[in-house]
């Protein structure tokens, strides 16, 4: 709009005639306005070819989730980075959302949706649980444990607690650092990240009770996360390679790292998540039917596949132990999901 205004004023054949002024000027005043409705757009368009890739990201890892849960190994090749992915990109998100919202509306928001589901299936797994020590003849204590409380009654809730705390240390560190650049932030929570990774990595190898195990393997996406969180706010709508390029360093040394001195699979798969994360936030996208409808069930999916395999896959001939086990457990958890959110139960998903 400016560049045509610029042009009109040097034409000769368009200087105004007195009677255009009155016509001329309010539209000059407009132009401001003009641009800063246009601004918004550009940047919603931006946010939305990023958020493309992030989401499609999302949904194979937990893909990837959803397969070591229910045949106990991985994928090949991608084996072992849907669960550091997810937590990076859900971490990232705390971050920003932390900045949009503010932490306390923020935190009651993940109360809301992590605490509330959180009672609701520990309840409902741990039914089954009573159900099946009523039906054995066991005593409670064989099946329930103070553990729980954590860990969750089924294997896989350990990740509600977890990701309720996780979000409070984002949140909490994005609102005492809020004053802060975003980028020397970002860069500094990188490091404080790494040396957890490290330490975490030479930890010598014990059975601990769950759910420390877990607990101690995400603990980096946390760090990881925020820092992330914090460069996507300095670098805007668009991330920029300049911001990506130190950051792809630092993961490849890890990488190097665990390869040539100290062979650890945890190093390993958080180097390899996080160079699949600055990839997609490169990497501009275009939404799709899949992904888009995909994205806001993956929580529900977590918290309801593990039912699905081991109560109703498990007993369905030709379906159980096969190698693509999983690939029906997602497909019929979706849509097990999709008619939950239909009900009062959407509230728990």
């Amino acid at each position: 709009m400016h560049n045509l205004e610029n042009v009109s004023a040097s034409s000769p054949a368009a200087a105004p005639r007195p009677a255009e002024v009155p016509v001329t000027a309010p539209e000059t005043a407009k132009a401001p306005e003009a641009a800063a409705l246009a601004e918004p757009l550009v940047v919603k368009a931006a946010k939305a070819a990023r958020l493309a890739n992030v989401e499609r990201l999302r949904v194979f890892a937990m893909l990837e989730i959803v397969r070591y849960h229910d045949h106990g190994d991985r994928l090949v090749l991608v084996g072992g980075l849907g669960l550091p992915t997810f937590l990076l990109l859900t971490n990232l998100f705390n971050c920003t959302l932390t900045k949009k919202r503010g932490p306390g509306t923020f935190m009651a928001d993940k109360r809301e949706r992590l605490v509330v589901p959180w009672i609701f299936w520990s309840m409902f797994y741990g039914a089954f649980l009573l159900w099946s020590a009523a039906r054995h003849g066991q005593p409670l204590g064989d099946v329930l444990s103070w553990d729980m409380i954590l860990a969750g009654t089924s294997s896989h809730l350990w990740f509600v607690p977890f990701a309720f705390a996780s979000a409070g240390l984002v949140a909490g560190a994005q609102h005492l650092t809020r004053d802060l650049p975003d980028r020397a932030t970002g860069f500094v929570a990188l490091a404080v990240g790494t040396a957890v990774l490290l330490f975490l990595g030479h930890m010598p190898e014990r059975d601990y009770p769950a759910p420390i195990p877990q607990w101690l393997l995400s603990t980096p996406s946390a760090f990881f996360g925020f820092a992330m969180g914090r460069l996507v706010l300095a670098d805007g709508p668009q991330f920029r390679v300049r911001t990506a390029v130190p950051v792809a360093i630092g993961a490849l040394a890890i990488a190097a790292y665990c390869a040539l001195l100290q062979p650890s699979f945890l190093m390993q798969r958080y180097a390899t998540s996080i160079l699949l994360v600055l990839a997609v936030l490169l990497v501009p996208g275009k939404s799709e039917r899949v992904s888009t409808f995909l994205s806001p069930l993956l929580f529900g999916i977590y918290l309801v596949h593990h039912f699905i395999a081991d109560r109703v896959l498990s007993h369905v001939p030709g379906v159980a132990g096969q190698p693509w086990l999983f690939l029906v457990d997602f497909i019929v958890t979706i849509f097990v999901v999709r008619l939950m959110k239909e009900t009062p139960l959407k509230r728990f998903i």
